[in-house]
């Protein structure tokens, strides 16, 4: 099953696929946006396989800047997603013991270890280096007890770390390492289970704890006192998510086991022999091979990912948001009908993620990124009927057959953009060369600094790619080195703060052309990189105040490394397949 994490925004869904690891030099971890029906993918993650079996366990966002996997071996990766890249790798002492489990919140990683019985949280801040700030002793279990771990942060300015150590649950303070409370599992199977976790809400009250046949819950009161809310007769659950709805004094509890995805509403005044069935659950109507379900909380709104493993490196991903409050039965999202004018009769449309790897140019969410959102089913227009002006509003494209046959029209015009894409610049650049051809102005002269100056800066801040395409024909690299140091050096009578927007932005229009069509790399390559020089050259000399803009020109060279890295990822195979092919030919 892969492994998926979603970030606090609830914008982001991490998705790990189990299979790579005996299959692949990387460690990739593809990130989708959650905040869209087609469920785009925005980025990959990637790390060196150091062992041939290393395996990830776990993926958790700390927050909106550090996302950290954990692996079977014992090592802890880091990534930074504002700059796309692995950070850092944590290896834990040998004297604290073996890492079992971990868990995040705030920025902040906390590490359960195991030592010959003797259990330690192992506190680490993200945000200083992974510095270890706090070790909290929470007890003893046995090396075969199942283990977990949740943290939430209470009314006080402390967290509570919520540590499954077999039958026994403990809250601990992470200020000071106190225990706030206790809860034990009666249930008689809960040291049998596959994939044991404790979760706890957000306002570190309630919890929900597996087992290999039944979820229980737990809540401490005002006053401190824990006590039992119920169980539901749910086997094999394998991962939970928690709403506090305050609005109704409920937890609203979406517990998977893989296949189906289960909504439970728990109330605050229950009691231990309370048995609670689900209100409403999803799962297909026909199973598929190879394709399980994982579901999260979005305040009214869940969060559900259907992931189908192609290989043993793809995965397939289709999103869909759903209101749950009030809804009853399978509530799993059905497929779009094109035929089917009727949009009513299902809470949620289900449609296919677009797994194509577009890369779209960091800072490109406004002019150039293409926008799609879901609009309303129009009809076409009779071919005999009146041109009147009534009738404009029923005007559509022609049908665009995609790989389904079917599709909204958001997703048609996806998919004629980014067609129109791969062609964009070479239009632009002769429909520039025929405009001024046909108006007598355009004299072909060979290129100045001067001359390509000035075009660029007019291209740039116009955001004229046509009259950009002219300037990057130019391939003389003694005129393209000049003009660029002239261009953030400041010469001429732009002052100081747009010289450096301007190679910034030249920067970004660059690496968007590359990643869209590698094959311009022997062109653009030289220029990507004489920009980069200038940018160190500007920011040594103080010309430009590199200090505030190193992430950001970071993250705008985020699509070229994805590029590179998923490029490289595949030539130990076909070296391979070069040798065996070579082998094969000596003996003919």
């Amino acid at each position: 099953m892969p492994l998926t994490a979603v970030s606090p925004d609830k914008s982001i869904l991490a998705v790990y696929n189990h299979g790579q690891a005996s299959s692949s030099s990387k460690i990739l971890i593809k990130c989708y946006d959650a905040n869209v029906s087609l469920g785009t993918l925005k980025f990959t993650l990637s790390a060196n396989n150091e062992s041939a079996s290393s395996t990830i366990n776990k993926i958790s966002f700390a927050s909106s800047q550090f996302l950290v996997a954990s692996t079977e071996e014992g090592p802890l990766l880091v990534f930074d997603l504002n700059r796309g890249v692995l950070s850092q790798t944590i290896e834990v002492a040998s004297s604290s013991g073996k890492v079992v489990c971990m868990s995040t919140h705030e920025d902040h990683m906390y590490v359960l270890c195991n030592k010959d019985g003797k259990t330690l949280v192992i506190v680490y801040d993200l945000s200083q280096n992974a510095k270890i700030i706090k070790k909290i002793k929470t007890g003893s279990c046995d090396q075969d007890d199942p283990v977990a771990i949740d943290v939430a942060s209470d009314n006080s300015d402390s967290n509570l770390i919520a540590v499954r150590l077999g039958k026994k649950i403990k809250l601990v303070d992470s200020n000071n390492g106190s225990v706030r409370g206790k809860f034990k599992i009666k249930s008689s199977d809960s040291e049998s289970v596959d994939s044991p976790f404790v979760r706890i809400s957000s306002d570190a009250k309630f919890l929900a704890v597996n087992s290999s046949n039944s979820l229980s819950y737990f809540i401490m009161d005002e006053d401190g006192e824990c006590k039992g809310l119920g169980t539901s007769s749910l086997p094999n659950i394998s991962n939970a998510d928690i709403f506090c709805d305050s609005d109704s004094g409920r937890y609203a509890v979406s517990a998977t086991d893989k296949l189906t995805t289960f909504l439970l509403s728990i109330k605050i005044s229950g009691s231990k022999k309370t048995n609670y069935k689900p209100f409403a659950f999803m799962t297909e109507p026909v199973a598929k091979d190879n394709t399980t379900i994982d579901a999260f909380f979005s305040s009214k709104e869940l969060i559900m990912a259907e992931l189908t493993t192609k290989g043993l490196q793809n995965v397939d991903v289709k999103l869909a948001r759903i209101s749950w409050n009030g809804v009853s039965g399978n509530v799993y999202p059905i497929e779009e009908d094109e035929g089917d004018g009727d949009d009513n009769k299902s809470p949620s449309k289900k449609r296919k993620a677009n797994n194509k790897n577009v890369v779209i140019g960091p800072g490109e969410s406004g002019g150039e990124a293409l926008t799609v959102t879901d609009s309303t089913k129009r009809t076409k227009r009779d071919n005999d009927g009146d041109d009147s002006a009534d009738e404009v509003d029923d005007f559509v494209l022609e049908d665009i057959d995609d790989e389904e046959g079917e599709g909204t029209i958001a997703q048609r015009l996806a998919l004629l953009s980014s067609e129109l894409d791969r062609d964009d610049d070479e239009e632009n650049l002769l429909k520039f060369q025929r405009s001024t051809a046909a108006s007598g102005t355009f004299v072909v002269k060979a290129a100045t600094s001067d001359s390509l100056v000035i075009l660029l800066r007019q291209a740039l801040l116009a955001n004229d790619d046509a009259q950009l395409e002219v300037a990057l024909q130019v391939s003389d690299k003694k005129v393209i080195e000049n003009s660029i140091m002239a261009l953030s050096s400041g010469e001429g009578d732009s002052d100081e703060d747009d010289n450096g927007e301007v190679i910034v932005m030249l920067l970004t229009k660059l690496v968007t052309r590359l990643s869209r069509k590698p094959a311009r790399a022997q062109q653009l390559s030289f220029w990507i990189r004489t920009v980069l020089v200038a940018l160190i050259s500007s920011s040594n000399d103080g010309t430009m105040k590199m200090g505030r803009t190193e992430k950001d020109i970071a993250a705008r060279l985020a699509p070229l490394r994805s590029m590179l890295s998923e490029r490289v990822e595949s030539l130990p195979a076909l070296l391979r397949l070069e040798g065996r092919l070579g082998l094969l030919g000596n003996q003919f």
